[in-house]
């Protein structure tokens, strides 16, 4: 049997494909507007790529634009940024967690946890081999 891509069946792989990025969709959305009034979390995880301009340029265009938008160019220069860790836990949440799914405003509880998690040690690269599953574990 062929699973085709407009399939509606519940065991469908393009089915569970679409739902997903549906998810992924409104996760990135209000990522995106964690806490506006702080330009952090669209800041690469790299502090010493946030200081070029360059650097800076790429940021505001991912930061404006969603993911799957950006051209090729752009995702071939991709700084990964605090924004990509907290849609990350976000969403392997939702998926964990089908009862509860995502909800609006988890992503500023998650904000919360992740600013105090790098506060506790300012000098924290956020490379931390643990960082988001402890991130997540904790949210």
């Amino acid at each position: 049997m062929v699973d085709h891509p407009l399939s509606r069946a519940t065991d469908s792989v393009w089915n569970t494909f679409y739902k997903d990025q549906e998810l992924w969709d409104e996760i990135e959305k209000d990522v995106k507007r964690t806490r506006s009034d702080m330009e952090y979390f669209y800041l690469c995880t790299d502090p010493a790529r946030n200081t070029s301009s360059a650097d800076l340029m790429q940021l505001q265009r991912q930061h404006d634009t969603k993911k799957q938008d950006l051209k090729p160019e752009h995702l071939k220069n991709y700084l990964e940024t605090h924004e990509d860790n907290l849609h990350r836990v976000l969403f392997i949440y939702a998926k964990l967690n089908p009862g509860i799914k995502y909800v609006q405003g988890m992503n500023e509880v998650l904000a919360v946890l992740y600013y105090c998690f790098l506060i506790q040690d300012p000098n924290c690269v956020v490379s931390n081999k643990y960082f988001e599953s402890d991130l997540f574990f904790t949210f």
